[in-house]
């Protein structure tokens, strides 16, 4: 099996670009430090988004024009290195439909357009990406769908701004999910899609505690309660002056996860992951959220677990007690985060087998 598993790797290594990393593990817990154990190269740089394609295949983007896969269940990662100008870029997320279609969403990291946002798509499972959009904003999240043939999808943006793919192309939702989106400058970094309807949405804005719902695919959006004075804290966070919030903004809401438009959580600041049953009218926070410290922020949220600053992992307790542990983004049993590093639970099950947490090399 492991010879089959490295065959798949070698395979993929000669019809992809890129550098490839090895296959040295850290146990924490439940958790294996998959990578980023400070070694490697480009450690320098951030990851951001994970997309899980099935038990195996799993792809990576961050900072710097990060973007990183693995075909043998992370085994082995690739680097790939042969994205025009990626360096010039933070790639923000990364989402796959199958095996062969894909998008990278990001934004100019340097020069007169910083911050101008990208869409990267391929075709054909990631041996080639070529620029599918762009405009004078950040792109941040981005969730895709198809039908058949027909594929949906939206963008999360800087600006206050939704983009939405036609079938066609990608255009501004018809109303934006906040009336002062300009003023506030929400970047919505939070995004849901529902996979069996691509009408059904939910964003949720950074720095504005806003989370906002459309059933009709933004032809109209409610605002549920803020859920952050809706749990009632006593907390603020000051905000740059750039962003034009006001100083008294409580806290912040980063990305969202949810069942249907009712059932949803989202990752809060302050150590918080909050969760509503009614459409977001009332929240709730999880029953560990009071045992996490306020100086832990959460950044993503599946369900009711979630990833965020100091290696704060909400599947129970868990503090690695390290600063480079800040995970942003979660794909099944895995986790991404700052410093590349790429962790992963063990318990977790792939592909109908249990992981064979024997077979790694565990340091630590």
């Amino acid at each position: 099996m492991k010879m089959k598993i490295l065959l798949i790797a070698l395979l993929l290594a000669v019809g992809l670009a890129g550098h490839s990393f090895g296959d040295t593990y850290y146990a924490e817990g439940d958790w294996v430090v998959q990578l980023g154990h400070g070694t490697e190269p480009g450690i320098d740089r951030d990851l951001k988004g994970i997309a899980k394609i099935d038990g195996y295949k799993l792809w990576t983007v961050g900072t710097k024009g990060a973007v990183l896969y693995t075909a043998d269940g992370g085994w082995n990662w690739q680097e790939k290195t042969d994205i025009a100008n990626q360096a010039d870029y933070d790639f923000m997320d990364v989402c796959f439909t199958g095996t062969l279609n894909g998008w990278i969403v990001g934004y100019k990291n340097t020069g007169a357009d910083k911050y101008s946002g990208i869409v990267l798509k391929t075709t054909d499972g990631g041996s080639t990406w070529r620029t599918e959009w762009s405009a004078t904003y950040p792109f941040l999240s981005i969730k895709m769908t198809v039908s058949g043939t027909t594929y949906r999808g939206y963008i999360g943006c800087g600006d206050g701004v939704v983009l939405k793919y036609n079938g066609t192309t990608w255009e501004k939702t018809p109303k934006r999910p906040s009336p002062n989106a300009d003023s506030l400058s929400i970047w919505y970094q939070g995004l849901w899609v529902n996979p069996a309807n691509s009408s059904q949405i939910i964003v949720s804005g950074d720095n504005s505690c806003m989370i906002s719902k459309s059933s009709d695919g933004g032809v109209n959006w409610q605002i549920c309660n803020d859920p952050v004075n809706t749990v009632q804290f006593d907390r603020t966070y000051s905000f740059p002056a750039n962003t034009n919030t006001p100083l008294g903004t409580r806290l912040a809401n980063f990305k969202v996860s949810a069942v249907d438009l009712n059932n949803m959580s989202v990752a809060l600041s302050d150590g918080k992951v909050a969760y509503t049953t009614d459409g977001g009218t009332t929240w709730q926070l999880t029953a560990n959220s009071a045992t996490f410290p306020a100086s832990q922020w959460y950044y993503d949220v599946v369900g009711n677990q979630g990833v965020g600053s100091d290696g704060s992992i909400n599947w129970g307790y868990h503090n690695f007690d390290d600063p480079s542990y800040n995970l942003r983004d979660i794909a099944g049993q895995w986790a991404v985060g700052d410093s590349c590093r790429i962790m992963r639970n063990h318990n977790a099950i792939i592909e109908g087998e249990t992981y064979d947490i024997s077979a790694l090399t565990i340091k630590g």
